[in-house]
Order: structure tokens, then sequence, then C-alpha cells
């Protein structure tokens, strides 16, 4: 055992640290032109002319999605009561102590609850892996210092990488733009004329009579995030599909999500099997005399701003999409044959990019994942940072 691990110890945080939440805030406290950053749970979330801290210290999320994340504060700012602010002992490191937090990963211990929450009093008890002296903690955080900037720096250009790659299938999906079309001289059309267009529903689940022994495939909204349906979400019986109101809905038809403040209200798929769906989607099934599918599909890609500006406006707080909006969708008329032709090169375009896109977020995984080794190793005292790199 080297001698760096031997001089280390385990103590609880408290022991290390204060903690506390931060203060309430009001939106009429935070200006744009305020002179200090108000971080909550998940980062800055404005700026004030007022703080209630100076000085170097570890934020930890306390509610939220983001609960758990950790970021270091290195000059005068508001915390929020949405963040726990760790205030460092004289003899602790503050950038050091930020990286034990890290390490820690105290998101999976928020509590069950419908708003997910970190407990400050349970925090303070967790045990912490601590050199014995403060110089061996600064050193271990010049060390994370460097390192971990490297990694950062390669995985900014990862992220750069993707949003050019982003850029580049924007730019291939938008030739099958209704209003692009439009201006090379085709005719444009209402959806709703050759297609037929309908919603779901969800049988309850209360009652099993619905579920158990079912063998029609039923689908919820999540599947228009998916290049294709291939796979249901559930299987219903025979008297859900009768007594549910539920379409039987043919391959080979889009479906579109109609609700969701994330990106699924808009997004639009192809089903590869006979299925039924829930009432957050929406079905459009083609006329083959009038429509290729994959088409079609890509029509309502490029339409997806358009579909997220007229479900906003549907006067929901929320947002939603319509039957009605979708039938009323204006799309370019096109030969089959040419529809084919286009569809097949947005396919293959889009085909290319997506294995970029893949290749580039597997490297950018593995970097995260070597960050929060490295990160691991160096806070814990199994990776003597003294020596990394050296040869010998």
């Amino acid at each position: 055992m080297s001698e760096q691990v031997t001089a280390w110890g385990v103590t609880p945080l408290k022991r290390l640290a204060q903690l506390a939440a931060g203060e309430g805030i009001t939106n009429e406290d935070i200006e744009p032109e305020g002179k200090y950053p108000v971080f909550g749970g998940n980062g800055v979330r404005g700026y004030t002319n007022s703080f209630t801290h100076r000085g170097d210290y570890p934020l930890i999320g306390r509610q939220g999605a983001l609960c758990g994340n950790v970021h270091l504060a290195t000059r005068a700012f508001w915390a929020s009561e949405h963040a726990v602010v760790v205030s460092p002992n004289d003899d602790v490191d503050a950038r050091w102590l930020a990286y034990v937090l890290v390490h820690m990963d105290l998101g999976r211990y928020s509590l069950t609850a419908a708003q997910p929450g970190l407990a400050v009093d349970f925090i303070k008890g967790l045990p912490v892996p601590c050199p014995r002296s403060r110089q061996a903690q600064v050193k271990i955080a010049d060390f994370l210092d460097r390192e971990t900037a490297k990694i950062d720096a390669l995985i900014a250009k990862q992220d750069a990488l993707l949003a050019a790659l982003d850029e580049h299938r924007a730019a291939a999906i938008s030739s099958a733009a209704p209003k692009s079309l439009a201006a090379l001289g085709w005719p444009l059309d209402k959806l709703g004329r050759r297609t037929r267009i309908g919603n779901g529903s969800t049988p309850s689940r209360e009652n099993l009579d619905y579920w158990e022994g079912g063998v029609t495939p039923w689908m919820n909204s999540s599947v228009v995030n998916q290049a294709s349906a291939k796979e249901p979400s559930a299987l219903v019986t025979d008297l859900a599909m009768a007594q549910c109101h539920l379409p039987l809905v043919k391959a080979g038809s889009l479906l579109v999500g109609l609700t969701g403040q994330g990106k699924t209200r808009g997004m639009a798929t192809l089903t590869e099997l006979n299925t039924t769906i829930n009432q957050h989607l929406a079905f459009v099934e083609p006329s083959e005399r009038h429509w290729v599918p994959r088409f079609l599909l890509w029509q309502l890609r490029a339409s997806y701003g358009e579909l997220r500006r007229v479900s906003d406006e549907n006067g929901s707080t929320k947002g939603g999409l319509t039957c009605g909006d979708l039938a009323s969708l204006k799309v370019a008329m096109l030969p089959l044959q040419l529809q084919t032709s286009i569809a097949d090169k947005i396919d293959r375009e889009t085909a290319g990019i997506d294995a970029v896109v893949g290749k580039v977020g597997a490297l950018t995984g593995r970097l995260r994942e070597r960050r929060a080794a490295l990160i691991t190793a160096a806070v814990t005292g199994t990776l003597d940072v003294t020596t990394y790199g050296k040869a010998g």
C-alpha cells in the first residue's frame, strides 16, 4: 500500500464543512444587470445586486431534476433555497471538497417524493475519504483541475461537432419542408385530404381485462422519439379495443406526438407494425395512391417548428396539438416516384450523419466516464497524483 493511501482517513462531511440550504429569492429581486449570480439546484438562474456568500464555496443542487449536481462558486453569489451551501472549514480546500462531492454522487440519496430532494442533515453524516493535510488536498485539487480541464476541452470539441452535425441533419431534412417544395413549384394541400387522421386512448389500468393476455400492440408517445416504432409499449386485449374506442393503426402510418413540454410534442415517426395508440398520439394513415409514407414523414419532421408554433397558440398553458391541427397542415404534393427519390436521398444523408453522431456520442460517454473515474481515484487515494503520468 502506498504512503499516500496510508496517510488518509475517513470522516463525516460535517467535520469538514458547515452545510445549510440557501435563502429564498423573489423574481422581483432578480435583475438582468445584477452584479451577483443567483445559484439554484440547476445552476445560475439569474443575477441580483445582493449576495449571501462571498468566497469559494461548493454548492449542491438540493431539489429538482439535477438534484445532487455540484458547482464551485468562486466569487460572491446568492444561493437560493434550491441549493445547499457547503462552507469549508479553514483547514479544508474548497476545490478539493467540490471534487469529493462530485465523487459522492449525492443525487442517489434523493428522497423518494414527487419532487426529488436531499436532506441536509443526512448529507452531513456521510463519510468522506480525507487526506490528513490541507497540503495534500491542494495537490489533489491542482491535479484534477489540470487533468479534468484537458478532458473537458475534448468533450467541448465533441459537443461542438455534435452541434454542427445537428445543423447538417436539419439542413438535409429541410429539403422536404413544404415551403421549400412549394418554392420549387409543387402544389400544397391540406394533410387531411388524402390521409386518415385520429388518436387513441389509454384503457383503465385498474381493469385487468383490458391488459392481461393482450394481443394487440399499444403505443405511448415515447415512440415518436425513435427513428421508427418497432416495439409496442404494451399489449391490450380485444375487449379493450372494443370498449375503449381504440383505433387499429396500419403499419406504414405516421405517429405524431400531440402533447408534452419537452421535444415530444410535434415529433413524428413511422410505425412498422399494426398497432393502436394512446390519447397523446395521433396517427396519420396515408393514401397509398397519393403518398410514399417515408416522404410524408420527412415533410412532417421538417414541419416540426410549425407544429410547435401552432400548438403553442392553442390557448393551453402546456400547449398541445389536435387532430384538426394536423389535418390543416399544408404539405407538398409530388409524383410518387419523385417522393421516393427525395425520401431515399434524405434517408442516405441522415443515416450517414446519425452514424457519426453515434460514434461521437460514444466517445463523449467514454470521456465522461474517464473524468469521473479520475476524480474518484484521486479523491479516494487510490491514485498517487504526485507520480501520475511519470515514467517508471
